[in-house]
């Protein structure tokens, strides 16, 4: 669980710090019973070297996405550094994780005829099983509520009724579709019985 980088130095985009992510990651982690990766340590150096093996992946920190050129300017924003859906697609992660991307404009890039090419679709590639990813700029104290939620359902069902039930829940918090629904399930087809 990785949550606020410190990407305030990038060269192109004023990235300020997420206190909301900071927290995200901390109630994520601890329902895990794991030790977040937060602020300055939450590099790509150290995402790329914990992750390899994961079975679940939670990432709260900034995103973008580009239409113009996904695969090198659609990233996450990591403590000094960006890790571009170019890098992620190219990673081994063996353990087919669920990865969530608690960040905003996860689920955009570029369209092309194999689909929308960007973070999320990197992600898949790289092996993960799944991947929670958003359509815009998300709110911070839902997105909380809605990641903490997830990650919680997420022990007794699949990712996408873990998903469904922590939007639900949020729904009936902010009615506003806006705000709960920015959240989508990407990757393999999972039905509960």
């Amino acid at each position: 669980v990785f949550g606020d980088p410190d990407a305030t130095a990038d060269p192109d985009w004023l990235l300020p710090r997420l206190p909301g992510a900071d927290g995200r990651a901390r109630r994520v982690a601890g329902l895990l019973g794991i030790q977040p990766v937060i602020g300055p340590d939450a590099t790509k150096a150290r995402f790329l070297r914990d992750t390899a093996a994961s079975d679940y992946i939670h990432v709260a920190a900034h995103g973008l996405a580009s239409a113009a050129d996904p695969m090198d300017k659609s990233f996450l924003a990591l403590s000094g550094e960006r890790l571009t859906a170019r890098e992620i697609q190219h990673l081994k992660l063996t353990g087919s994780p669920v990865v969530v991307l608690s960040a905003c404009q996860t689920a955009l890039g570029g369209p092309l005829e194999a689909g929308i090419i960007g973070v999320s679709r990197a992600f898949l590639l790289a092996g993960g099983i799944n991947v929670i990813s958003s359509l815009w700029n998300v709110d911070d104290h839902a997105t909380s509520e809605i990641m903490f939620g997830f990650a919680q359902n997420l022990a007794s069902t699949n990712p996408a009724e873990a998903l469904r039930l922590a939007q639900l829940s949020a729904r009936s918090k902010w009615p506003d579709p806006r705000i709960w629904s920015a959240f989508v399930v990407y990757g393999a087809r999972v039905v509960s019985r």
